[in-house]
């Protein structure tokens, strides 16, 4: 609050400085009409004074000697319940265990539709390389590359399964470097490596 009063006052200085001049015909001077506004806003901020009591600032709610604000936590000041980290909007469970278990049926269901609607936009690109539609190849490709793998990520529990995954990745990687360089013969043999790779990939989950 007492911040806030330094910077009422300062506004209100610069304020005053653009008041016309008074004089004794109006009743009131410049040097009087400063007072009255220094008193209105003493006025304001005295209910958050103390007496002896030294000025308290914190930095984010994190650093400092005020209070600090709910859970303490950066992204959550309004936060009732400590928060599980400094750095979490999310509090802590009751038991200190984590919410996340792994992967659910329901989880699992929406990451296999996530690969099966990748796997048919891809067959599309056969007839892209014939047309020499580069752009469109490469569109394709990247157009929720991140979901993809992290779909295939998660459902990805053995070794044998990781390593299909990532022969898959490296799949889709040769056929976006060489849409760029417009080599529609590597881009053929890399699909149908990439067809193998991802059936050897469903096989293992």
């Amino acid at each position: 609050m007492a911040i806030k009063a330094v910077v009422l006052l300062a506004v209100l200085a610069v304020c005053q400085a653009f008041v016309p001049s008074m004089t004794a015909n109006s009743g009131l001077s410049r040097a009087d009409f400063a007072k009255v506004l220094a008193a209105g806003v003493a006025g304001t901020a005295a209910p958050a004074l103390a007496l002896g009591a030294s000025p308290k600032q914190n930095l984010f709610g994190v650093i400092g000697t005020a209070p600090m604000v709910g859970g303490g936590g950066m992204s959550s000041p309004y936060s009732e319940a400590d928060t599980y980290s400094p750095y979490s909007p999310y509090s802590a469970t009751e038991d200190g265990t984590a919410v996340y278990t792994g992967v659910t049926d329901e989880m699992s269901k929406r990451y296999i539709d996530v690969i099966k609607d990748c796997k048919n936009r891809f067959e599309k690109i056969p007839g892209w390389v014939a047309g020499s539609k580069w752009m469109e190849i490469r569109a394709e490709l990247t157009r929720k590359a991140y979901s993809l793998r992290g779909a295939m990520n998660a459902l990805a529990a053995s070794p044998e399964a990781k390593a299909a995954a990532k022969d898959y990745y490296a799949d889709l990687e040769v056929m976006m470097t060489e849409a760029r360089n417009k080599d529609g013969a590597k881009i053929s043999a890399a699909y149908a490596k990439s067809v193998s790779d991802l059936s050897t990939y469903l096989s293992k989950l």
